[in-house]
């Protein structure tokens, strides 16, 4: 499972007339399925929660990108993943950006159902460095990889500061770490079936350094792309994509193949654009950004390839699908039983992409639910329902793919620039404001429209339609969840003689004052 961070709709290669070079991406998308109607949240956080318990972020309360000091994680009490494909007899690993909680030891990766990790524990930082941003606020710029080689262990025997990740570029770092990964299940733990998690930091935007990417990487873009920012974005993406097929050809190498290996890729955002965070990636021909409601916020970029996916006659899947269903597809896969005394809102497509659906043309699901706004880019919600509509002449004729808004989508609302420019992100920068719904509701069609450019909510023939879909969306609402702080400690580095300040399991007392800083 790879997970890429802010990847616009319009960044890969196939999708963008091979502006940028992602051939290893693109292979992996020609061979297998790109999922066509397949949807995020509208920041990080909440995306990497629905996809590790199969719920809405509205459910598992996390609502918006955790910041390093809010002492906020994803519940105990919540069902991962990888606990479930531990239990299964998976030998499970992750390798990246974590994000999902990090004031506490069982809050960790380690405690969450997998084997090892080694990344990073906040939302994202230095490429070169290792260090978050922290918080716009303070800007806590403390080094924030950990490495920890047991489940539930952490003594210095099992647990170290990675010190020497602060002189390597991310992006082959991660695709490095990957690669040994691979090659160490393969020799050591062949009897048991591998759970890789792969989450980069690429393509976010990385602060405060302005170059963010090897210099090699953007040669070929010096006179295709004229915008500075995007061509920077394009090397990003490049690097990326040869991590990607460094990581593919070590499957191959050790032996995981389309006959055995199953390759998941999918982005957990759309692509920042005329935002603080925005670093040149596009969601053309989409409206909005990460952050926003509207398509280019929160329909993401996806497909996958390999072991038992069907591409007989297709390329492209065209169900409803979103992040969290991919808890009750890789269950399905995997063979074994959902164990979760809560409500799932995870979904199994894999009878349809697997193409052993008894009913190929029966839909999964038609309903998503979108969410919130990302905190300061508006107040807002939304969802997704699908409808036959009625069989007249009527404007609700024939099948409907309806979305409707409560509040504001966000920001950002237009269209993405070709020559994107985004703003600096500096201290105390305030986003434009976004634009309300007129009367409190927005509503699309986007079969017709999809791109967002006609709002029905206040047409007369959509009366009906709207006051249908507001009684779902407030049924959703009123299920929502939202976790509080579970310690009232701030923030206190660890020390680490390499790079001094340490992001850290701070709320929980230790009974060492460093952790071990020889290299493994």
């Amino acid at each position: 499972m790879i997970v890429i961070d802010s990847l616009g709709y319009a960044d890969l290669g196939f999708r963008n007339d091979k502006e940028i070079d992602t051939p290893n991406l693109d292979a992996l998308a020609d061979r297998g399925l790109k999922l066509e109607r397949y949807y995020v949240h509208t920041a990080c956080s909440p995306s990497r929660a629905a996809l590790m318990t199969g719920r809405y972020a509205h459910h598992t309360g996390v609502h918006d990108s955790f910041e390093a000091s809010s002492n906020l994680a994803v519940e105990s009490d919540e069902v991962f993943l990888s606990e479930q494909l531990k239990d299964a007899g998976y030998a499970t690993h992750m390798i990246g950006k974590w994000h999902l909680g990090h004031h506490k030891w069982e809050y960790l990766p380690t405690y969450r159902g997998f084997d090892s990790f080694y990344g990073f524990l906040t939302d994202g930082g230095c490429y070169y460095m290792g260090r978050s941003t922290g918080n716009f606020k303070t800007y806590r710029f403390w080094f924030h990889y950990l490495e920890m080689k047991a489940p539930k262990c952490n003594v210095e025997s099992c647990v170290r500061i990675p010190w020497e990740a602060q002189n390597q570029y991310s992006t082959e770092n991660l695709s490095n770490k990957a690669v040994q990964a691979i090659s160490r299940h393969a020799e050591s733990f062949s009897d048991k079936p591998l759970f890789l998690y792969l989450a980069y930091q690429g393509v976010a935007a990385g602060f405060p350094q302005p170059n963010q990417v090897p210099p090699h990487f953007a040669e070929p873009y010096a006179k295709r792309i004229k915008s500075p920012t995007r061509r920077q974005f394009a090397a990003m993406l490049s690097a990326l994509d040869q991590g990607i097929g460094n990581v593919t050809h070590a499957l191959q190498l050790n032996g995981f193949n389309e006959d055995n290996t199953l390759i998941i890729i999918s982005t957990d955002t759309g692509g920042p654009v005329d935002t603080e965070d925005a670093v040149g990636s596009s969601n053309q021909p989409l409206r909005g950004g990460r952050h926003s409601l509207f398509e280019g916020g929160v329909r993401g970029t996806a497909f996958l390839a390999g072991y038992g996916v069907s591409t007989k006659n297709r390329s492209v899947y065209k169900g409803l699908m979103h992040i969290a269903d991919w808890f009750a597809t890789i269950a399905d896969v995997a063979g074994f039983p959902i164990k979760s005394s809560k409500r799932l809102d995870s979904l199994s497509h894999w009878t349809h992409l697997s193409g052993s659906a008894l009913d190929a043309t029966s839909a999964v699901r038609s309903e998503v639910v979108l969410g919130n706004v990302s905190e300061s880019y508006g107040t807002g919600f939304a969802m997704i329902v699908d409808e036959q509509g009625t069989k007249d002449e009527s404007a609700t004729a024939g099948p409907k793919q309806w979305k409707i808004v409560a509040g504001s989508a966000g920001y950002p609302f237009t269209w993405s620039d070709s020559n994107p420019q985004p703003h600096q992100r500096e201290k105390g920068y305030q986003p434009p404001s976004s634009k309300s719904c007129k009367h409190g509701y927005c509503l699309y069609e986007l079969l017709s429209d999809p791109y967002e450019q006609n709002d029905l909510a206040t047409d007369p023939a959509y009366t009906n339609v709207l006051a249908n879909l507001r009684t779902k969306l407030h049924a959703e609402l009123e299920t929502s969840h939202t976790i509080v702080p579970d310690c009232t400690k701030a923030p206190v580095e660890k020390y680490e003689q390499h790079v001094v300040h340490v992001w850290y399991p701070y709320c929980d007392d230790t009974s060492h004052s460093t952790f071990p800083t020889i290299p493994i």
